[in-house]
């Protein structure tokens, strides 16, 4: 009888524990036009940090060819040595396709959780190719960084971000209220 009891319950934790819950987040840029200032997509916040030749702001699609969000205000050269994507949940599973025009001069990606870094990784190489960060904590923001320290810069982009985003703890409290009123009913009849 107990053992039938708790099985909804049992269910909606499972359910939850699993990761079942979590939505995707895909952010595509190759649809954008060239030259498109992007501030945020689905929740996910851009700008353009750190120091560069150029002025910092809104950063915009390359005018390259790739339709990538770029490291510049202008989609053609570079403005700045760090793109920020600001996601407003945690996420996990984060991967990106990166293109690097500077390639061989150290360009890296960091991964944080509010203030905490929890990884960083080499994108040097990666000329279009997909990025899976390892990390099991969650992120909350990425820096794309090309490694110039302000005195030098060259154009990258970021052509798509995919990332799961986890289900808000409500859900998680709902399903365990519906537990529990299955519970309470079969307990009155």
């Amino acid at each position: 009888m107990v053992k039938s009891l708790f099985r909804p319950l049992a269910l909606a934790l499972c359910v939850c524990s699993s990761g079942a819950l979590a939505s995707p987040l895909d952010i595509d840029f190759s649809s954008y036009a060239i030259n498109t200032p992007v501030s945020s997509v689905d929740g996910v916040s851009f700008s353009l940090m750190g120091s560069g030749p150029g002025p910092l702001g809104t950063p915009e699609i390359d005018s390259w060819g790739n339709n990538g969000l770029s490291n510049s205000v202008t989609g053609e050269y570079p403005t700045s040595n760090i793109l920020d994507v600001l996601f407003n949940a945690q996420v996990t599973n984060v991967s990106f396709q990166f293109d690097n025009y500077g390639s061989g001069s150290g360009s890296y990606v960091q991964a944080f959780n509010g203030a905490t870094l929890v990884e960083t990784d080499s994108v040097d190489s990666l000329q279009g190719a997909w990025f899976s960060l390892t990390t099991t904590s969650a992120i909350t923001e990425l820096q794309f960084n090309n490694n110039t320290g302000g005195d030098s810069s060259w154009l990258f982009d970021v052509n798509s971000i995919t990332a799961n985003v986890p289900e808000p703890s409500s859900l998680l409290l709902a399903l365990i209220s519906v537990a529990g009123l299955t519970v309470s009913r079969r307990r009155r009849h």
